[in-house]
């Protein structure tokens, strides 16, 4: 597969990661360290960037920038799998207290490099009783080194994580992942149908470059690299949920036999997300970041012009805890939005402007109590309106505020300055007991 087929072989392979790869280079200079933790999620090159550190710390003629030279014996032994002085263990089906045990053992012998590497990957999965044991190993002065991997670092010991030189390994961006994309691609000589194609699959990889590379295989199995394969090999929901969200608010029909569609072809899980990154990618819209495919961003432009911010109002609804988890709640949840646009409960879908006049017309019969000068929101951008209808609110706040304190306790005790040109009482000094009296007075049951 791609992903294993393409793994970078030293350092400079190594996409990203800069901060990882200075702290090896400068840990290679020195006495290497007795144990290295990689950490991070899957796919990002955690074992891979562990592996070029073992081969390094063994090679005879390590380059400039601390890579192995993969042409010395060392180097050929390692990449052919029977390197005496390297064992690489699977924790997560080696992880009991004798398999930890025979590491130890192998530990004992010396052998021709002068030095024993261990990687064992998925480290967190070992046993308890085998984290003892690795623990009472590096407290030991010995001339060995471990590289632990981990997708999972907080379930590691505190006392053997701290004897750890520790490396957090980041996701790649977007753009990363493409770059490592596009030189697959034409190591492999497959064919772009579209410049963006490996942008989109990066994006589709969420940040996990073995994940993408599998998927360009995957797509490249089909023929030319273009959208429409694409879509072909991650059955795609896209489509259906794109139907969906468009009728949201005024087919409920159409919405369900969307809803049926997508059950057949994904999760509960996958739908929801779909769903979450649709709405998502339409309210970016709104702030100028176009997607580059032409289809999707037409698409998302209709969604963006029909609901504005009522976008968001539906994403806070649909990341509520226990959202979308079953087929009931799938519909339920859908069923429930669409009467709440019926009802109007999403109060921006009011002012959204929209080219059909006679639609406008009936909203605007309809809402209960239209602010005065809306007409100006049109034409303005969805942050530009938003700071408009803020400054409205606030004005009608401010002619609201209650002044019956002034008039009453005036009306009561006179006004605070004869100047005022207002008769009555003069002013005086009352006492605690007086003013909570006369404020009872004023305001009857009202707490004060």
């Amino acid at each position: 597969m791609f992903g294993a087929k393409h793994r970078p072989e030293n350092f400079s392979d190594v996409i990203g990661l800069e901060a990882a790869k200075e702290i090896l280079k400068n840990s290679l200079a020195r006495e290497p360290s007795v144990a290295y933790m990689f950490a991070g999620s899957h796919g990002i090159g955690k074992t891979t960037i562990a592996r070029i550190m073992a081969r390094s710390i063994l090679c005879k003629n390590r380059l400039s920038d601390g890579s192995p030279c993969n042409e010395c014996e060392s180097c050929t032994d390692f990449l052919s799998g029977r390197h005496g002085s390297y064992f690489e263990v699977d924790a997560g089906s080696k992880s009991g207290k004798e398999d930890i045990k025979g590491i130890v053992d192998a530990l004992s012998y010396q052998n021709s490099s002068g030095r024993m590497i261990v990687l064992l990957d998925e480290c967190h999965r070992i046993s308890d009783a085998g984290k003892d044991a690795l623990l009472k190993v590096l407290e030991e002065d010995g001339d060995y080194t471990f590289m632990f991997c981990t997708t999972a670092p907080e379930k590691m010991p505190a006392t053997l994580a701290s004897r750890c030189m520790r490396l957090m390994l980041p996701k790649p961006s977007t753009a990363q992942v493409a770059e490592k994309l596009a030189i697959v691609a034409k190591s492999e000589g497959v064919e772009l149908g579209e410049d963006s194609i490996l942008r989109a699959i990066a994006e589709e990889a969420e940040g996990h470059y073995r994940d993408a590379e599998n998927l360009l295989e995957s797509v490249a199995l089909l023929g030319t690299i273009t959208y429409d394969n694409l879509n072909r090999v991650r059955a795609s929901c896209r489509g259906p949920v794109l139907s969906l969200v468009l009728n949201w608010s005024k087919d409920l029909s159409a919405c369900l036999s969307a809803l049926d569609e997508l059950v057949a072809i994904a999760d509960m899980g996958r739908i929801r997300d779909t769903i979450v990154r649709v709405l998502v990618d339409a309210s970016k819209i709104g702030f100028g970041v176009v997607p580059a495919e032409e289809g999707y961003a037409e698409m998302l432009t209709q969604i963006q012009a029909i609901y504005r911010d009522d976008l968001s109002k539906v994403l806070e609804f649909i990341l509520t805890k226990d959202r979308m988890t079953s087929r009931a709640m799938l519909e339920s949840d859908v069923i429930l939005v669409h009467y709440k646009f019926l009802r109007g409960e999403f109060e921006s879908s009011m002012v959204a402007s929209t080219t059909d006049k006679g639609s406008s017309a009936a909203k605007a019969d309809s809402k209960p109590k239209k602010e005065e000068g809306e007409d100006k929101f049109a034409g303005m951008s969805t942050w530009e309106r938003d700071i408009a209808i803020r400054k409205i609110r606030a004005e009608d706040k401010k002619r609201k505020k209650d002044s019956t304190v002034e008039e009453k306790i005036s009306s009561k005790w006179g006004p605070e300055t004869p100047e005022s040109g207002a008769t009555g009482v003069e002013k005086k000094v009352l006492s605690e007991e007086e003013f909570l009296s006369g404020m009872k007075e004023a305001y009857g049951s009202q707490r004060i």
